[in-house]
């Protein structure tokens, strides 16, 4: 079944000889997920010089992975650089600091900026909210009890965001709530989340539900049973997760929200180096970081 899909999209399916789904019970969707990203990583090939990358245990359960750009690679003086807390996705049951190295390379080069990714703990060993205290704290280590990390990082502290995809936009998005809720709003410029999981599918705002339809229209692709037969599952399921979260943040007088919307293209296309919509969305990743730092409109 093709309908509704970008042919940039099909083009890729048809090279794979596959359509890249996760099925089967979660330690097999784990397995499948893992072979993607390693597949993916040597896609996008090796690492440029452009950005310096080290690994470091923060407590007994977080690691984090710091990427800092090269003095070599900005074209004047470095001055102090924002901050991002980086969450990865996988459905809070999968993913690592591997998989989305190359993106957090990107985004780290291009902004630019430190951006902090954060292995956080993963469902079904630990579940919620065991993964967003884990991005919390994350954040506080470096925003607060590590300002000095900052400052050796050449980091900016009056100039922190979070971002993240999927079930890292939604740890984004949870730790910048509970940043504000606990009085630490001035800590937190903003938040850009790609593909965000914002809400239980059956839990969506009230006054919303009426549009909140696509887990219905795309199947139920949960963590749980995916029938291998189903086509809709590729469609991005949490389309409606965005939609959502940008009509309740207007409502609440958030002046700067943006959105943008891929038609035809399946959930985390984004990863798949070959795909040319996928360079798009992470140009516009690039514009949203900077739209948080009030660096661009």
């Amino acid at each position: 079944m093709s309908e509704g899909y970008d042919p940039e999209w099909l083009e890729l399916e048809t090279t794979l000889g596959q359509r890249p789904l996760l099925i089967g019970d979660v330690d097999y969707m784990v397995k499948q997920y893992n072979a993607l990203g390693a597949m993916l990583g040597e896609q996008w090939g090796p690492p440029s010089d452009a950005v310096q990358a080290r690994d470091e245990k923060i407590n007994d359960h977080v690691t984090v992975r710091i990427y800092t750009p090269t003095p070599a690679s900005q074209k004047k003086e470095q001055e102090p650089l924002p901050v991002g807390l980086y969450y990865h996705g996988g459905g809070y049951i999968s993913g690592d600091l591997d998989f989305e190295d190359p993106i957090c390379r990107i985004i780290s080069e291009k902004t630019p900026c430190v951006l902090v990714s954060v292995d956080y703990r993963l469902a079904p060993k630990y579940k919620l909210p065991t993964g967003i205290d884990d991005g919390y704290d994350a954040f506080l280590w470096l925003g607060i009890q590590a300002h000095d990390n900052a400052s050796k990082l050449n980091g900016n502290p009056a100039a922190y965001f979070t971002i993240g995809g999927s079930a890292g936009g939604g740890i984004a998005l949870a730790v910048t709530d509970k940043l504000i809720r606990n009085g630490k709003r001035h800590l937190v410029h903003g938040t850009v989340a790609m593909n965000p999981i914002t809400t239980h599918m059956d839990n969506p705002p009230e006054k919303y539900k009426y549009i909140y339809t696509s887990y219905t229209e795309y199947a139920a692709n949960n963590a749980a049973v995916i029938d291998r037969h189903c086509m809709d599952v590729s469609f991005d399921i949490l389309r409606d997760d965005g939609i959502v979260l940008e009509r309740v943040l207007r409502d609440a007088g958030v002046k700067r929200v943006k959105r943008d919307h891929y038609v035809g293209f399946p959930h985390y296309f984004f990863v798949f180096p070959s795909v040319k919509t996928g360079r798009t969305f992470l140009l516009n990743v690039l514009r949203g970081v900077r739209s948080v730092l009030g660096l661009e409109e």
